[in-house]
């Protein structure tokens, strides 16, 4: 049984990807026809877009703990004149995260995620994407960073299987600590192909966070 509060501690990479060509990744998301005008026209010409990869550990209750991978798709939207990371698609390697993931308004699907560690990401969907990327170390520069803002997911539910009203959310999160974050710059490489456009990545990041997240809050109609 999931009960929130829940705990998080995370490992993740982060690949800032950019595409060949405008992409329209409105495919990837089954309630499309519900999103707001605004929102839709802007999953219609993506140019670019980060890619997580995370090995993560959280409680489900005040007893139990998971582990799991999660790949996640994050596309940067501008919604009622804030910046928001839409995440369109994710993968995760626990049931327990797939249906926590969709209460808290996430397209999650369930799956086996092996390919992939800290410095390598091999993951493919047929008629899709395929990514392939190995972290090198030689071939990459040290790049200064300060405390970067934290951009909110934007999310939106519209399933009637609980009280909460159809609409746009963002997590309630607590206690976020970033605890580790190094940013490389890398001489500009393909990492392969998203939705019939080749991709590549000039920036990664690695990072480890800790958080708590309490649900979900609605964001104020305007």
């Amino acid at each position: 049984m999931i009960r929130l509060p829940n705990k998080f501690e995370g490992a993740n990479t982060t690949l800032e990807v950019e595409l060949n060509e405008e992409v329209d990744v409105r495919k990837l998301y089954p309630a499309i026809k519900s999103l707001e005008t605004s929102l839709s026209r802007q999953l219609k010409r993506v140019t670019r877009f980060s890619l997580t990869v995370s090995e993560m550990t959280s409680d489900i209750n005040e007893e139990q703990t998971i582990s799991y991978r999660e790949i996640i798709i994050k596309i940067p939207v501008f919604f009622k004149g804030e910046r928001y990371h839409f995440p369109i698609l994710s993968y995760v390697s626990n049931p327990y995260s797939f249906i926590r993931g969709y209460f808290l308004g996430f397209h999650k699907e369930l799956e086996s995620i092996e390919d992939c560690d800290k410095f390598t990401l091999h993951f493919e969907k047929e008629g899709l994407f395929q990514f392939d990327f190995q972290f090198k170390s030689q071939d990459s520069c040290l790049e200064n960073c300060s405390q970067a803002d934290r951009i909110p997911f934007l999310l939106f539910r519209n399933s009637n299987l609980e009280k909460k009203e159809q609409g746009y959310y963002v997590l309630d999160i607590e206690h976020y600590e970033l605890v580790d974050r190094t940013d490389y710059q890398l001489p500009q490489v393909q990492i392969g192909h998203f939705l019939g456009c080749q991709v590549r990545s000039s920036k990664v990041i690695f990072s480890q966070d800790t958080f708590q997240i309490n649900g979900i809050k609605k964001l104020e109609e305007e």
